[in-house]
């Protein structure tokens, strides 16, 4: 009886040592993805700075864009105008 025992607490000893082998395991992996999270942490937010700065420029040149537009409708009616008036004038 007192073998079985001491063989019990010979395999009991064994399953804490695996069981904490496994734990340091998963420590260190979760140390590992901790970090690897803050890496790409650390990797976005110069991107977003630059993605912020591609936005901006988007909505500068969506308003020129529309100014122009803009310009080139009054100079088409200017034009059309000037065409008008020439032609009453030629009359």
């Amino acid at each position: 009886m007192a073998g079985e025992v001491k063989n019990l607490s010979n395999q009991v000893t064994t399953a804490t040592g695996r069981i904490a082998d496994v734990i340091e395991a998963r420590q260190n992996v979760s140390g590992n993805v901790v970090a690897a999270l803050g890496a790409i942490a650390d990797s976005i937010a110069p991107i977003r700075g630059v993605v912020t700065g591609v936005a901006s420029a988007v909505e500068e040149q969506s308003a020129v864009t529309q100014e122009i537009s803009a310009s080139m409708q009054l100079a088409t009616q200017s034009v059309a105008d000037v065409n008008r008036n020439r032609e009453a004038l030629a009359s």
